[in-house]
């Protein structure tokens, strides 16, 4: 796991979801499969 990728995962993540948590919530557990 790199650390870069980390901050980019959530860093994504703090910007979804202030503008959509939904999409983020479906997109993260399509991501994450």
């Amino acid at each position: 796991m790199n650390p870069d990728e980390i901050v980019s995962e959530q860093g994504g993540i703090v910007l979804v979801v202030r503008e959509r948590p939904v999409q983020f919530i479906q997109a993260g557990t399509q991501a994450t499969s």
